[in-house]
């Protein structure tokens, strides 16, 4: 469900169901858990920014304190073609920083919205994902090509 209080801001809510092949994932590249309640705000403060901040597993009752584990992320969209993103999360679990960060071709052949990235799929990214602990550290590079099936 997302609501638009504003022409900048969007609020949703959702169930997240996650079938059983994505499980093999490693938690910390979502960290959504299947059956969990997530909630989260867009602001699109300028043309091709915009910020994130998702409040996952809200429901889960072994929450710290009852609270959700927050996301925040940002993204700017350059010449409607090159959106670079950035994203940051603290593990609630053992408390170790997850940062990551995205760089994406946007379809040029269709019109985009620059004043609200992220609604256009990219069809060509690559990303990582790196885990911060002491003592220890993760990392993960991916890379997604999606070839559209209807050329509009």
């Amino acid at each position: 469900m997302i609501l638009r209080p504003s022409a900048t801001v969007n609020v949703g809510l959702a169930y997240v169901y996650r079938p059983g092949k994505l499980t093999t994932l490693p938690e910390e590249l979502e960290r959504v858990d299947g059956g969990t309640i997530d909630g989260g705000v867009s602001v699109y403060p300028w043309d091709g920014a915009a910020l994130f901040a998702d409040l996952r597993n809200l429901d889960q009752p072994n929450a710290r304190f009852g609270l959700a584990e927050v996301h925040l992320g940002a993204e700017q969209t350059l010449y409607r073609l090159v959106s670079l993103r950035a994203g940051w999360y603290r593990v609630r679990d053992h408390g170790t920083f997850v940062y990551s960060g995205e760089i994406g071709v946007k379809p040029w052949w269709r019109e985009t919205d620059t004043a609200r990235p992220g609604r256009q799929v990219d069809v060509l990214a690559y990303a990582f994902v790196w885990q911060h602990n002491v003592g220890w550290n993760r990392c993960w590079h991916m890379m997604a090509l999606v070839i559209p099936l209807v050329w509009q």
